[in-house]
């Protein structure tokens, strides 16, 4: 490769990733650039002379984000189904909170009003039992599909061909997420599913968290992504 080779792919390079672009544009860009380095070099400029009239790859890289600005806006819709999915876990979490802190209001009222007798300790055994479910559970659950949400709407907006920097984020939200669900089962056993799918797999029920095959499926994707994405 030649001193003037180097040159022009070094350009290149430092202009593709400074390009806030969807790959596909990436490619037509560069295809661009390379035509008119020719035609300068074919009109008798040399290298530098071409590099340096087209400006810096900042200056370039700057123009062309702004130019295809309304492009990259048409992102695929789909992401806002798991951004609109989180707002709603996040919702049933705030008020399940709620519901928790007032049955223990319940509970403290029928105490202090209700003195001695079966019947006082039947009231009271009842309201505790509703107002301790499943919690470390639902929490662990809800948790863990909120973070694959999250990590599925990442995951959609860059979609491919972004540096691999951005799909780091998706695995470690998936990947949070993805603990999150599996350890429900491991640190309480007994306890009843929550969040949970059943299906039948011929005469085999099949039952499984929602937020283990959404987050395990965005950490194999952003995984897969992130290992052909450039640097």
């Amino acid at each position: 490769m030649t001193e003037d080779q180097k040159k022009i792919k070094k350009y290149v390079n430092q202009l593709e990733r400074r390009l806030k672009l969807p790959l596909k544009i990436k490619a037509r860009i560069n295809g661009d650039i390379g035509t008119e380095i020719h035609e300068r070099l074919e009109a008798g400029q040399t290298v530098d002379e071409a590099l340096a009239e087209m400006g810096s790859p900042d200056e370039l890289a700057e123009q062309f984000n702004r130019d295809f600005a309304d492009y990259v806006g048409k992102k695929n819709p789909m992401r806002f189904v798991f951004l609109a999915a989180a707002a709603l876990i996040l919702t049933g979490a705030v008020y399940y909170g709620i519901s928790i802190l007032q049955m223990q209001r319940d509970i403290a009222a029928a105490s202090a009003d209700v003195i001695g007798g079966a019947a006082a300790s039947t009231e009271i055994y009842i309201l505790s039992d509703e107002a301790s479910p499943n919690s470390f559970g639902y929490w662990c659950s809800a948790a863990g599909l909120f973070l694959g949400c999250i990590a599925a709407y990442f995951l959609i907006l860059y979609g491919k061909g972004v540096r691999k920097e951005k799909y780091t984020k998706c695995i470690l939200l998936s990947g949070a997420g993805l603990i999150l669900n599996v350890i429900v089962p491991f640190m309480q056993p007994e306890a009843p599913a929550i969040l949970e799918w059943s299906f039948l797999l011929g005469i085999t029920e099949i039952t499984a968290a929602p937020g283990i095959i959404l987050n395990l499926i965005v950490l194999v994707l952003a995984l897969k992504y992130q290992r052909n994405a450039r640097q």
